[in-house]
């Protein structure tokens, strides 16, 4: 009877039946084989514990470190310069009524418009409000009033308006919401502003 090569290099498995059958000896061997296996078991759940727990514990603390840097961006901005007035645009309107010698002089319409584009200051209408609108940062300087007469094309300083000059026969006068004011050209306009700038 001839035994095949491959079952003959395998090595005999002992079942807990054939215990009866080994010798004292092969028996504590069998059994600390069986304890350490157990051992090498228990480890290797500990070790699938160990590194559960910290895959865990380092995903959470990347969570919350990713939760702190989308909140630093959203809520924290670098400081505004004091010049800004609006950080994002603005769209004011300010009355402007102008008079020389005491005849109200008429502001044009359209002062500003360029086809479909306008500039940052202008007029839809004769006589109408100065709309102030910028889809911008504004500062200080765009809200000057001098603004308004250089996009009209007219002088408006502290000594001149239009042609009409400081000298015998008057002088430049402005008054803001019926308070007298000294800025003249220089003003920074505000929302819903009344103006008054008289030669007289």
């Amino acid at each position: 009877m001839t035994h095949d090569p491959i079952d003959s290099e395998k090595e005999p498995t002992a079942t807990p039946s054939d215990e009866a059958t080994l010798s004292k000896g092969e028996r504590k061997k069998l059994r600390r084989e069986q304890k350490k296996l157990q051992q090498d078991a228990a480890a290797q759940g500990r070790q699938r514990k160990a590194t559960f727990k910290k895959t865990a514990v380092w995903s959470a603390v990347g969570l919350v470190g990713l939760a702190i840097v989308w909140l630093v961006i959203t809520t924290v901005r670098s400081p505004v310069s004091p010049d800004v007035i609006a950080p994002s645009g603005l769209h004011w309107h300010a009355d402007l009524a102008v008079s020389i010698k005491g005849q109200p002089v008429e502001i044009p319409a359209n002062i500003g418009m360029g086809g479909a584009m306008h500039a940052d200051v202008h007029t839809h209408k004769v006589n109408d409000q100065m709309h102030y609108e910028m889809k911008r940062a504004v500062r200080k300087q765009d809200l000057r009033l001098g603004r308004f007469f250089e996009e009209w094309g007219e002088t408006f300083t502290n000594q001149c308006v239009i042609d009409s000059c400081n000298g015998p026969e008057g002088t430049v006068k402005m008054t803001v919401n019926g308070q007298p004011n000294t800025e003249f050209d220089n003003y920074v306009i505000q929302d819903k502003d009344r103006i008054e700038v008289r030669y007289e």
